[in-house]
């Protein structure tokens, strides 16, 4: 990414992994381990939750479920056209902060945003950088067969079909089963 320190590609690390914790929970999950599953994931990244994020989960996983629908898409121009109304929408300057643990660093969120609309103006300036970067969707969903879990692509040569190195295997070794003689 565009950044040494890694502070945008993080910012849409993050973003597909919490689309992934909010999917990976039983359907009918209560607030509670809602908030618990997306804090967890913040935490992993070093964004202090505070009191108010409980209060706000219900906003942050609106962002999340955009999130979801944007890493569906894979065509270069849509997403570009996504990640403009997107940044558009949020009204924001970029400006460069200074962090402790994180050095200088992007900003796309207004100085005193909630946590929905941070999360929501980090990664979609994130994805922007990402799709300026490498001229493509680096995101998807995983390809093996019952799985779809988003991935951010680490930047292999050919584009990344799936989420982890175990789906890849489990495909290659079923598609191999599939045309081994009897």
């Amino acid at each position: 990414m565009t950044l040494p320190n890694g502070r945008v590609s993080a910012a849409a690390e993050r973003a597909v992994e919490l689309v992934a914790a909010l999917e990976s929970l039983p359907p009918g999950a209560d607030r509670r381990e809602v908030t618990r599953a997306a804090a967890a994931v913040l935490e992993r990244w070093d964004d202090l939750v505070d009191d108010t994020f409980a209060d706000q989960i219900d906003d942050v996983v609106a962002v999340i479920r955009e999130i979801g629908r944007f890493v569906d898409i894979t065509d270069a121009e849509e997403a570009a056209t996504t990640i403009n109304e997107w940044l558009a929408a949020e009204g924001s300057t970029p400006r460069l902060v200074h962090e402790p643990g994180w050095g200088w660093h992007l900003h796309a969120d207004p100085v005193e945003a909630d946590w929905a609309t941070w999360l929501s103006a980090s990664s979609a300036l994130a994805f922007a950088v990402a799709l300026a970067d490498h001229a493509r969707p680096v995101w998807g969903r995983c390809s093996a067969p019952g799985c779809a879990r988003p991935f951010l692509d680490r930047g292999r040569r050919a584009p990344q079909q799936f989420c982890s190195p175990t789906c890849a295997t489990r495909e290659r070794v079923r598609r191999h089963r599939a045309t081994a003689p009897d």
